[in-house]
This record gives C-alpha cells, structure tokens and sequence, in this order.
C-alpha cells in the first residue's frame, strides 16, 4: 500500500513538473513573438525615414523617452550640396508609423511627460504642437526674448505639462527665465543675478 501511495506522488510530481515547463515554454515563445512583432514594428518605422535621415548623435538633447513614444532629431543632408541640410523631428511607436513633426535648422524640442505638448525651438521662435503632430500656437523670437545678446533655449515641462520653462542665454550665462502657460499662452519673464551662479538649478514645479 505505502509502496503504491510513492509511486502515485512521484508520478503527480512529474505530471506537475511537465505541465511548469511546458507553460513556461509557451511564455517564453509568447514572449519571443511579442518582441519580434515589436523589434518589426519599429524597423518598419524606422525604414520609412532611413532614406537620408541620420540620427543626430552628436547633439546634446536628441531624444527622448515618454510611454510608448520615441521623439528623435534626425539630419537630411543632400548628397550632392554640403549646404542642404535639415534637421527634423520624428516620433516613434509600435502601434504607429513614423510620424514627422516638424524640420529645420537649429531643431531643438522638449516633451510634456503625458505627450499632450510637443515644444520645438529655431531661431527663437517657440512652437508648440500636440502629440498627432498639429501646430497649437506660436510664440515669436521678438515677443520672448525682450534682452539684448541673448538665445532662447528651451528647459523643462513641469509635471503636469501645462507648463514649460525657457531661458534667455548669454554665451553660457542665463540672463533670465521665461515661464509659458499652455492654457493661456501668456508668459512670464524672471531675471535674477543670481542665475549667473551655478549653484541655482530650476525648479520647472516650483519655478
């Protein structure tokens, strides 16, 4: 009797062990799949820009990561004229194709953390888009930048992406900061001379 009950265990352990590695073979290949149609969407989004366009690697701040969306800067140069270039400002996600923003030069941009704003930045001029790519509002070199000798940069969103910061640069010093409002599009400038010191870092929550 007592020999019989062992075998039945051994023999329910087995089962128990063939029934663990099968379901974990299943989530294996699952999961192989999923990162292959994944691995296959993005190529596929990839491929729809790889004619000319090279990712700007050399750029301080040329990508950025928010939930399943890749905004990356590309340059475009023609092959037969060395000044013929754009940069360009692209979107990824497995569930789209590519989606180009918008292009340029001196292309600089800054997401909001829920993808509702897209902020890009040449010559000064502040743009900003939503997250399908359509042009919400425009801010002017001349309306922002009141100082004389200085750059409009772009700085951080807050957390609740209805605001973005930009400074006013001097060479490497910043002279002020400009605070933007997206849902009155008003702004507000702050200078201060302890911006010259290195000790200050913004705040984009608490300004």
């Amino acid at each position: 009797m007592i020999k019989k009950l062992i075998i039945g265990l051994v023999i329910i352990m087995l089962m128990v062990l063939i029934i663990s590695c099968t379901a974990n073979d299943i989530d294996e290949d699952n999961e192989l799949i999923s990162l292959a149609e994944t691995d296959e969407r993005e190529n596929k989004g990839l491929e729809q820009i790889s004619d000319g366009y090279i990712l700007r690697e050399n750029r301080s701040h040329n990508i950025e990561f928010h939930l399943d969306k890749i905004y990356a800067l590309y340059t475009w140069r023609n092959p037969d004229n060395d000044n013929d270039w754009t940069e360009a400002l692209w979107c990824f996600s497995p569930s789209e194709d590519a989606k180009l923003i918008t292009e340029g030069k001196g292309l600089n941009f800054r997401v909001s953390k829920n993808n509702e704003y897209i902020a890009t930045e040449m010559d000064g001029d502040i743009e900003f888009y939503n997250k399908d790519g359509k042009l919400l509002h425009v801010i002017s070199n001349e309306a922002i930048n009141t100082e004389e000798y200085t750059k409009v940069q772009l700085e951080q969103w807050n957390n609740n992406g209805d605001v973005l910061w930009c400074s006013l640069m001097e060479t490497y010093n910043t002279i002020a900061y400009v605070k933007i409002d997206t849902e009155t599009w008003e702004f507000v400038k702050y200078n201060d001379l302890n911006f010259f010191s290195e000790e200050y870092v913004l705040n984009p929550n608490t300004g």
